[in-house]
């Protein structure tokens, strides 16, 4: 009896541990829009927790959801940054690193700015489309 117990526990804790780790989830390609321009895009800091960027590129979006994978497609950082903040057509986005993760010099990375948070492309499909994209390598 103790034993089916334990049994019975565990499936249990195994079911609810996978709902909440986002088990359920499949995992999203990034579908590359029009590239940014190298000359419109630079890293203005750099720690292994956080890159900075100043993006050159004028959106009518207030903000957009930006993203930084790795060569294998892992997502390292997201979130919705602000894209309008003065009439200069350029803002700064700080990406920080995943709990866990960190940016390290002479990998290559993409950045990825699109319109939805993955959230919303999973729904629809498996492929994330992004607006604008470049890829970069950390050398500071």
């Amino acid at each position: 009896m103790k034993t089916r117990v334990i049994v019975l526990l565990s499936v249990i804790f195994l079911i609810f541990g996978g709902c909440a780790t986002g088990g359920g989830q499949t995992e999203l390609n990034i579908s590359r829009g029009p590239k940014i321009p190298p000359q419109f895009i630079s890293i203005t800091a750099f720690s292994p927790e956080a890159i900075t960027f100043e993006i050159r590129v004028q959106f009518s979006q207030e903000s957009l959801y930006h993203i930084i994978t790795d060569e294998a497609g892992a997502f390292l950082s997201e979130g919705w940054i602000r894209t309008s903040r003065d009439g200069t057509g350029k803002y700064t986005a700080t990406m920080q690193a995943k709990e866990g993760l960190f940016f390290e010099k002479g990998q290559r990375y993409l950045l990825c700015i699109g319109d939805v948070h993955p959230d919303q492309a999973r729904i629809r499909s498996n492929n994330y489309q992004c607006r604008m994209n470049a890829w970069f390598t950390i050398t500071q």
